[in-house]
């Protein structure tokens, strides 16, 4: 008897049924499944062809508590829908969380008594964290150079919708590069500043363009509200900080974020 074979005929008739072991349906105690014949077309003492009684082994066996492929194969689908939708939630209530508390900085937006310590890396992962998605669909790996805490004064949910709304800007302006799309975040102590440098390889900032980049409602971008950079300029000013462009040579752009240092972190 071939292994399949042997292996139903145990699971169906119990481990007592060997070749030509008495099962437990077999007509009168005799064999279910004689052990003479192999070939195409066998059946059983009840009429019943092997490979159907294979298969039902298989189902018995699906149902003993052991995973047979179509389960597993459901199993690891469910389980990798799950921690897709569980990363979607937190992104979502994360980004929930920032448009919240940005609405309310904006409604009240003197925000240089609402200022604490805020570590400037962590700022820069969280933004990239909710982005992660939109990295992945331009094909763009985030790169983050900090090679010594940089803590500054600033509004926690103001200094993330910036830094947020830099690296945006840097995606959008990456779809439009035809060779290596490269973004790069460094944070610098600079004292007494921290700095947040947002560069690209995007095609950069026309010089004609440059002058007017904060301006409200102006957007080089087909449907702009031309009204994220500017807010995110008045969110720097109001902090005590600053936001500059420039041109990142050899091409592409950079955003420099400039805030006042915690005196009382190292």
């Amino acid at each position: 008897m071939l292994p399949a074979q042997h292996w139903a005929r145990r699971e169906l008739f119990g481990d007592g049924a060997g070749e030509s072991g008495a099962g437990k349906f077999g007509p009168e105690g005799g064999d279910a499944i004689p052990g003479a014949g192999h070939g195409d077309g066998e059946t059983g003492g009840d009429g019943r062809d092997v490979a159907a009684v294979e298969r039902e082994g298989a189902n018995h066996h699906c149902t003993n508590g052991l995973a047979c492929p179509a389960q597993l194969e459901r199993r690891i689908v469910h389980f990798t829908a799950r921690g897709a939708m569980d990363q979607a939630v937190e992104q979502a209530r994360r980004a929930s969380d920032v448009v919240g508390r940005l609405r309310r900085a904006v409604e009240r937006p003197d925000l240089s008594g609402q200022t604490q310590a805020v570590d400037v890396a962590a700022a820069v992962r969280r933004a990239l964290y909710l982005l992660e998605p939109e990295c992945q669909r331009r094909g763009v790996s985030p790169v983050v150079e900090a090679t010594a805490p940089v803590t500054v004064l600033a509004e926690p949910v103001a200094l993330d919708q910036i830094i947020h709304n830099l690296l945006m800007n840097a995606l959008q302006a990456l779809e439009q590069s035809a060779t290596e799309r490269r973004l790069t975040v460094r944070v610098a102590r600079e004292a007494p500043w921290g700095r947040v440098r947002v560069i690209d390889s995007g095609p950069g900032i026309a010089p004609d363009v440059l002058p007017r980049i904060f301006e409200p409602f102006f957007s080089t971008r087909a449907g702009g509200l031309g009204l994220g950079l500017s807010l995110c300029e008045t969110l720097a000013l109001h902090m005590g900080g600053a936001l500059v462009a420039g041109a990142n040579e050899p091409n592409g752009a950079v955003f420099t974020l400039t805030l006042p240092l915690d005196p009382d972190s190292p």
